[in-house]
């Protein structure tokens, strides 16, 4: 493998309540393989202890950089990391989660000797069980940003998109003049990675899981109100607005992955019995129902989103009559 110890590389987490896991985290990180690199905790106004786990932290490790604001979200965290990064390349890892120890030696090695200016790996889920994100292929694919976002947003090739902007390395001056929406509260993060990627000249995918995201109640990906769930309508949107112009088959992946933002919300909303989103629910509804026949013809659409648009197009009075069914199958029907 090529020397990359020169290369430096900044790896930001936003922390918020997280005092359980941090460690691991943090752990994870001081033991890479690659050692340049520079670690940006920014505690989002924590109400534990994982500010003052951080300060520890801080103290243990002359790499690590702690900075303390108050609660604005996890957008504002790590768009005050971007700002702090100092390093050739930039990662994110979420503060519940985990790495390899030799993760970011292989990212790194990759992008160098492709000259790439964004480096893509699958993750595992780890919950119950473990699931293995990513395109399926056993070799590393060199190709153009084009190339890759079609890859990523093809389920064909893929368990499931994977924009997010975890599992990734990317070089610094990608982030010139492109920051986090603060305004959006799902799929901020797969926005900003569409709009990083549609900068980059060139991308790789390096066939590893390395990257490990832990689901657990509680946290950010699991504990979303439906006005959050909303604004994600928004990211969603604009990546299949921007992709239609570039392709076909590209405008098809990401509309697929927009249709099963607009299936969750949906079925969040008849779960939770609350018709004060009915507006908004009734526009989600009338554009599935507008689209079914190209949903259900797609070769993009897997059996939950075909079944969950059916679902959708019944009466809106009898899909909250079978919100009980939804509450204990709905993962099945609407899941991503």
């Amino acid at each position: 493998m090529m020397d990359v110890s020169s290369y430096k590389i900044s790896i930001i987490i936003p922390v918020y309540n997280t005092r359980i896991y941090i460690n691991d985290c943090l752990s994870s990180l001081i033991q890479q393989s690659h050692k340049n690199i520079e670690i940006i905790l920014v505690n989002d106004g924590s109400t534990d202890e994982s500010g003052l786990i951080c300060d520890d932290w801080e103290k243990k490790d002359s790499r690590i950089i702690v900075r303390h604001t108050e609660n604005k979200g996890v957008s504002h965290a790590r768009n005050i990391g971007i700002d702090i990064a100092s390093g050739n390349y930039i990662s994110f890892v979420d503060s519940d989660d985990w790495v390899d120890t030799n993760y970011y030696e292989q990212l790194l090695a990759a992008a160098i000797e492709c000259m790439a200016d964004a480096c893509i790996t699958g993750h595992i889920e780890d919950g119950d069980r473990k699931t293995y994100i990513g395109i399926r292929t056993k070799h590393r694919i060199d190709c153009n940003s084009i190339e890759m976002l079609t890859l990523m947003a093809d389920p064909d090739r893929n368990k499931t998109g994977f924009f997010s902007i975890c599992a990734k390395l990317w070089r610094r001056e990608m982030f010139i003049g492109t920051r986090l929406r603060e305004d959006i509260y799902v799929g901020e993060d797969s926005l900003l990675s569409w709009q990083l990627m549609r900068k980059a000249n060139k991308a790789v995918y390096v066939p590893i899981f390395g990257y490990h995201y832990r689901q657990r109640i509680g946290s950010s990906s699991h504990s979303i109100n439906v006005n959050k769930a909303l604004s994600g309508i928004v990211a969603f949107r604009e990546i299949y607005e921007d992709a239609r112009t570039v392709s076909n088959v590209l405008g098809r992946g990401t509309y697929i992955i927009y249709l099963r933002h607009l299936i969750n919300v949906s079925k969040q909303i008849l779960q939770s019995g609350n018709r004060d989103h009915e507006c908004e629910l009734q526009n989600m509804v009338s554009e599935i129902r507008s689209n079914l026949w190209s949903i259900l013809n797609s070769r993009n659409s897997n059996w939950r989103i075909r079944l969950g648009s059916i679902y959708l197009c019944l009466p809106i009075s009898l899909c909250y009559m079978l919100r009980c069914f939804l509450v204990e199958t709905g993962r099945n029907i609407c899941s991503k």
